[in-house]
């Protein structure tokens, strides 16, 4: 089978690779779609450490369709569409049993090296235990499918911040996750949206998805704008879903007192914390890392049109093209928002 592999800084190579076996409780997915992450890019320019080591098949955005499952296999029969959990959890350490699958001692993530050597989705078939497939609605895309993971990334962040009807939320970074927010905080009953990016292009899809206030952070000093738009108290809640310290320094900085910052962002492993802010006005900043039970809430958005992902996936690359896809998500100022690769 084909399968997209890093082979090291700036090079992705389209190889092929045995088809993969599986158990008797795993299924055999014929993946269709596979988006291309941050993460991945940061593998790509050679920034991520051990996350993305050479030799492994990239991707943990997808989704395919049921090709063949193992016999104590019930909840799936052969041609069923799914989107792809790529979270694996051990069900038996203690965040598991307390219901926190997603921070599982044991956690295996696909398309990661971080944990352990664990191939992802970037290849036609995958096995894949039949707990973190999820069931796509009829006209709900392949590629639609594939973004149940950002979507469940962002589900989980609005669940751990208690958004009240009314609160002023800024959003820093208007990427895939920063665009979905967007829409998240309008369904929840956000009062004013203010959406923060380098990119106008990103900007303008923002107001489009509902956010009342655009900042373009390389024109303007971005905390001064936030308090300008809330009269000088700072936004009620402030998601940070970008990752640089510039960044995480200005989102603390832009919350009212006893408000609260959600840490989602990661690119720079370590941040710098304004701690008189923090410490002065009890600031309350909540980290945020994958999901757990959101994947049906994140589907049932998609199947019930309530949250549109369409106008973000600017890019499809057949496989064969996955150089080139690499390359133009990971430009400077690039024009893409989410890159699929179609199989």
């Amino acid at each position: 089978m084909k399968a997209a592999v890093i082979r090291g800084p700036l090079s992705m190579k389209v190889e092929e690779r045995p088809m993969p076996s599986f158990k008797e409780n795993e299924v055999l997915v014929r993946v269709r779609a596979a988006g291309i992450c941050g993460s991945d890019i940061h593998g790509f320019l050679g920034k991520s450490g051990k996350r993305r080591l050479p030799g492994l098949i990239m991707g943990h955005e997808a989704a395919g369709e049921v090709f063949e499952f193992g016999s104590k296999v019930e909840a799936f029969v052969k041609g069923d569409r799914v989107a792809i959990d790529p979270q694996i959890s051990c069900g038996y350490c203690e965040p598991c049993r307390q219901g926190y699958a997603n921070l599982c001692d044991n956690i295996t993530v696909i398309g990661s090296s971080m944990r352990k050597f664990c191939d992802g989705a970037m290849c036609e078939y995958i096995a894949l235990p039949s707990q973190v497939l999820h069931k796509l609605a009829a006209d709900v895309s392949f590629a639609e499918g594939a973004m149940m993971e950002p979507i469940g990334n962002a589900v989980h962040v609005m669940s751990r911040a208690g958004l009240r009807i009314g609160d002023t939320v800024a959003i820093f970074g208007a990427g895939t996750i920063g665009l979905i927010l967007v829409q998240l905080a309008v369904l929840s009953g956000a009062g004013k949206i203010i959406s923060i990016d380098v990119s106008e292009q990103r900007l303008k899809m923002a107001k489009d998805f509902g956010a009342n206030v655009l900042v373009r952070a390389d024109r303007e000093e971005s905390v001064a704008r936030v308090w300008e738009e809330t009269n000088g108290r700072g936004a009620d809640l402030v998601i940070e879903a970008a990752g640089p310290s510039v960044t995480y320094s200005a989102a603390i900085r832009s919350v009212k007192k006893r408000g609260k910052v959600m840490a989602l962002g990661f690119s720079d492993a370590e941040v710098v914390i304004p701690v008189q802010s923090l410490l002065f006005r009890e600031i309350t900043i909540i980290g945020c890392s994958g999901f757990m039970s959101e994947c049906e809430t994140a589907l049932d958005l998609l199947a019930r049109k309530q949250l549109n992902v369409k106008p973000l996936i600017t890019h499809e690359f057949p496989i064969d093209d996955v150089q080139l896809a690499f390359t133009k998500a990971s430009e400077p100022s690039p024009s893409a928002v989410k890159t699929m690769i179609l199989l």
